[in-house]
């Protein structure tokens, strides 16, 4: 029997294995430039979406060549970094982060569950869609009766009448439906208005509450809720004790002025502040009565008002801007009830007018009412 000692380098492959191995390079080579992973749902969870979010992150340099080319290297890549394939297409728009804010008045940061509302900046309700905008965002909110709206991490909208608990933060993620457009980022909301009217909740059961309600026909309208909430039992502290409050904020309005010569001006704000105080409750000796007040001058919350404030002058559309304010408490006057009483409850109204002026950016043909609620366990 003879043995070849021809080469390997020398033989030849037939035609059609040619023509079979060209098709494997070819799909290999595809899937690796252009194979993005897809999610594995319509719905991703919130983790997957952050990771998504922060996989699509080029990390980017500039080559002799002076074109931006992908950083990451395969695992035993050694090769010159300008020979590096890159592994999604050359999407160099995400080079520049998006600018358009939509609408969105600031950023905040988030916490709480990562699959649900508990422990949220915006806790009153959540979904997410494929095409969110900060405007569809703020539509679905608006419909539930929300005050504020947040888009995160591009595609989640967040509901609620408060914000800002914990903080500033940087929204730079991309909305999923319009990708110029900022929605929020990973744990930080883009905050929007949605102009809904406030859901007025219940009165606490030991506590307070005032509801303000200013109007001036269809160009102005200032709603404001604000609650104080017995959160412990009373400490002794001379006279009396002192009981542990926690104090919120929350609401919305609206301010149009039209000079009918083509210059409008159009100011929209949410309010949330919060913080905690005391109460006093004494049994005044000499009436037999209780005196409850608080037990410290009434306090302001700086930027407890902010929004948005958009001119037109000469019929022509200015740059909005951003505006801030602080939120006032309202000077609740002291409650006096009988001194057999083992459970308070009270109910005043009080005016707004010219004279009393309460809302923001009030004016003064504005008026309405503050009206109070008041159930104390001493």
């Amino acid at each position: 029997m003879r043995v070849s000692t021809a080469p390997c380098s020398s033989r030849r492959l037939s035609l059609p294995w040619v023509i079979a191995w060209a098709w494997v390079l070819a799909i290999f080579s595809a899937s690796l430039v252009f194979g993005e992973q897809q999610p594995s749902s319509d719905v991703d969870t919130y983790s997957q979406v952050v990771n998504n979010l922060l996989a699509q992150t080029l990390y980017v340099s500039e080559g002799s060549s002076g074109s931006p080319v992908d950083m990451r290297k395969a695992e035993g890549d050694t090769g010159d970094i300008e020979s590096r394939e890159l592994r999604q297409p050359p999407d160099f728009s995400r080079l520049f982060p998006p600018t358009v804010p939509n609408g969105a008045f600031g950023c905040f940061k988030d916490q709480g569950d990562p699959q649900g509302t508990a422990g949220r900046d915006l806790s009153g309700f959540m979904s997410t869609d494929a095409a969110m905008t900060n405007a569809k965002c703020r539509a679905s909110c608006a419909m539930k009766g929300f005050a504020f709206a947040g888009t995160q991490v591009g595609s989640y909208c967040f509901c609620g009448d408060s914000y800002g608990k914990s903080g500033p933060a940087s929204c730079t993620a991309r909305c999923s439906g319009n990708g110029g457009e900022v929605c929020g980022g990973v744990w930080a909301n883009s905050i929007s208005l949605t102009g809904a009217v406030p859901t007025i909740p219940s009165p606490p059961s030991n506590g307070g509450q005032c509801v303000i309600d200013i109007r001036a026909g269809q160009s102005y309208r200032h709603t404001e809720i604000q609650r104080w909430v017995v959160t412990g039992p009373g400490m002794q502290s001379a006279p009396g004790k002192l009981y542990p409050i926690q104090w919120t904020s929350t609401g919305s309005g609206f301010l149009h002025e039209d000079n009918g010569i083509g210059t409008k001006n159009d100011i929209n704000w949410g309010i949330s502040g919060s913080r905690t105080t005391q109460f006093r409750a004494q049994l005044v000796a000499s009436t037999g009565n209780w005196l409850i007040q608080q037990a410290e001058s009434a306090f302001t919350i700086p930027n407890g008002v902010s929004g948005t404030q958009q001119q037109t002058i000469n019929n022509v559309a200015q740059q909005p801007s951003v505006i801030g304010a602080q939120d006032f408490e309202f000077n609740y006057p002291a409650i006096v009830a009988p001194g057999s009483l083992t459970q308070i409850t009270e109910m005043k109204q009080f005016p707004v007018d010219q004279n009393h002026k309460i809302g923001y950016s009030q004016p003064a043909s504005a008026t309405g009412t503050v009206t109070c609620e008041w159930q104390f366990t001493p």
